[in-house]
């Protein structure tokens, strides 16, 4: 069983995010090692290995998986502590 749902590229979460908050949002391209910790992730992400989509999660939820886009417009709708939108408070975008 693997908890998947649509595969998507990082070219297509930078555009959510961007239409989500009405900015424009790039996607630099960097390697395995200057992504830290987790770089060893991007190998296995350039690789492929997770451009698969199963009906594992939405079987046992019971319903559909949210959209990236949906996704990304309600964690920019988050609000943060001090009561602004996350995307007013310039939270998890660059300018």
């Amino acid at each position: 069983m693997e908890l998947a749902r649509t595969p998507w590229t990082f070219a297509q979460l930078a555009d959510a995010i961007g239409r989500a908050t009405g900015r424009s949002i790039s996607v630099e391209k960097i390697t395995s090692q200057e992504a830290g910790p987790f770089g060893w992730l991007f190998d296995l992400i350039a690789a492929g290995r997770y451009e698969r989509e199963t009906p594992d999660l939405a079987r046992l939820s019971g319903r559909q998986p949210t959209s990236m886009m949906t996704s990304s417009r309600m964690s920019c709708e988050h609000r943060s502590r001090d009561g602004r939108l996350a995307s007013q408070a310039g939270v998890n975008a660059r300018r």
